[in-house]
């Protein structure tokens, strides 16, 4: 390899294996999919090797792809480690930053997230704030918080990364079984689960599960899929998680997702506190690479 690499086809590469597909890649990163697919190939040749390997529906990554795609993560955090930190002065890194979300996001995706973080930043520590409520930043109960509405508190810094669709799901053998309702109206001969609690959620789903006979009642999404998984009914999952998931299907096809937006909020120190801003700018750029799933 002679002529110097094309950094932008790193990107794009790295942005289509995190997302699993050429065309939500594509979406993301804003340009048609028969360019992304030319880009790869020019980045595969430059290379002098396979990266994918395409199948008639999805592809594969070689063993080639999987060593650049974790030197090109490295890369993309070092990248931010140096914007986050090239203008602090004497601020250092350091100490522990604590992260509030829900329990269903913290098992279904931000736990999956933070391996990277803690390789690239050694010297922070994360404390998990796990709760279905929402913290309160401005009295420290924590630094950074991924939350399903948006900040009240004009005081918090704060911005949009997505939006989380909630779709309805059953097991496979919960429907080859009692079969798939397509509408609420069909929901009066089968089981359905439903979420506790006085949020506009919790309210959006009950006027749906309600038309159904209600088999269980819990409080978070996570529980939600457990059941579901364990062919008790039909429930409320994040569509993002359920895709992981091949044993489930998504029923009540037409009626719309629930969409809430994604916000990632930080406390006012941000400015101030190097390493709170290197965990906000963190998650700000996981958001950013599973664009397609979050939008």
């Amino acid at each position: 390899m002679n002529e110097p690499l094309d950094w932008n086809g790193v990107r794009d590469f790295l942005a289509t294996v995190e997302v699993g597909s050429l065309t939500q890649a594509a979406i993301g990163l804003r340009i048609s999919q028969p360019t992304l697919s030319r880009r790869i190939a020019a980045l595969e040749e430059q290379l002098g090797a396979q990266l994918l390997v395409h199948g008639p529906r999805h592809f594969k990554v070689t063993e080639a792809g999987k060593r650049l795609q974790a030197i090109a993560k490295q890369m993309q955090l070092t990248s931010k480690k140096i914007e986050s930190n090239a203008w602090e002065g004497e601020d250092i890194l350091g100490g522990t930053v604590r992260i509030s979300a829900t329990e269903a996001v913290t098992n279904a995706w931000l736990i999956d997230q933070l391996p990277e973080f803690v390789t690239a930043y050694p010297e922070n520590s994360i404390e998990m704030v796990t709760d279905n409520r929402l913290t309160d930043l401005l009295n420290r109960k924590s630094d950074v918080a991924i939350r399903l509405v948006r900040p009240t508190q004009k005081e918090l810094i704060a911005k949009k990364v997505g939006v989380m669709k909630v779709g309805y799901f059953a097991s496979v053998t919960y429907v080859e079984k009692f079969g798939a309702p397509q509408t609420i109206a069909d929901l009066s001969d089968h089981r359905t689960i439903a979420i506790e609690g006085s949020r506009r959620f919790a309210s959006e789903v009950d006027a749906v599960t309600r038309h159904g006979n209600t088999a269980l009642r819990l409080r978070n999404v996570l529980g939600v899929m457990r059941a579901v998984r364990a062919n008790l009914g039909i429930g409320p999952i994040y569509s993002f998680h359920a895709a992981r998931h091949y044993d489930l299907v998504r029923v009540l096809e037409k009626e719309p997702l629930i969409e809430m937006e994604i916000w990632l909020t930080a406390h006012p120190e941000l400015h101030e506190n190097p390493s709170i801003r290197a965990v906000y700018d963190y998650l700000t750029l996981c958001f950013a690479n599973q664009k397609a799933q979050f939008s």
